[in-house]
């Protein structure tokens, strides 16, 4: 079965597209023109620590969720929305 976040387009006029080499990471769960939450430069995953009560464990392990650390204007303070899923789309997506 073929990866749909691995959908990399490498035919030559993608490969001398200057926004196809500055985001060449396409992903076909998001948005119609590949852009993804998995290619957003906003999102980060979470890990977790052997602290916690919630998500208790290495540093080194994945918790499988992941944030979006964004700045709205009516914050001045950057906050970070959670989310279970590496794959979507909304209006903050900034390309890696």
């Amino acid at each position: 079965m073929e990866n749909k976040s691995e959908n990399v387009d490498n035919s030559d006029t993608a490969q001398t597209d200057a926004n196809t080499v500055l985001g060449a990471v396409k992903c076909a769960e998001g948005w119609h023109d590949g852009s993804c939450c998995c290619n957003c430069r906003n999102q980060i995953e979470l890990f977790k620590h052997p602290c916690n009560k919630v998500n208790k464990g290495s540093i080194m392990e994945s918790t499988g969720m992941y944030a979006c650390i964004v700045q709205f204007d009516c914050y001045k303070e950057y906050k970070g929305i959670i989310f279970e899923k590496k794959h979507g789309m909304c209006e903050m997506h900034v390309r890696r």
